[in-house]
């Protein structure tokens, strides 16, 4: 086990107590690699509108990082939103990267 699979085992403890000790809104979001099978999000746990405003915020805070840390999703995203269905967006998205090694 390397320090990166230490520290992402101590994070997934440390969520994991967070939400045992306290009520909490939490919001999980599954995607498949290849989408295999549809990305899946749910929002359970208790809390009111200042903790969902929260919960919107940290979440358009999270897309604002993973937009700045890979810049390499700027041209796919548009892809994903205008495309009919997920499955067709990976296999356009896969098409044109490998036309671009050729």
């Amino acid at each position: 086990m390397n320090n990166n699979d230490y520290r992402k085992i101590q994070e997934m403890q440390r969520i994991n107590t967070i939400k045992e000790k306290n009520n909490c809104l939490v919001c999980e979001l599954v995607i498949t690699e290849e989408f295999k099978e549809p990305p899946i999000s749910v929002v359970h746990g208790n809390g009111g509108k200042i903790e969902m405003a929260m919960m919107i915020k940290c979440l358009e805070d999270l897309a604002e990082n993973l937009k700045s840390n890979f810049p390499e999703t700027k041209n796919i995203i548009p892809i994903l939103k205008h495309t009919g269905g997920l499955k067709e967006a990976y296999k356009e998205i896969v098409s044109e990267q490998i036309s671009k090694m050729f």
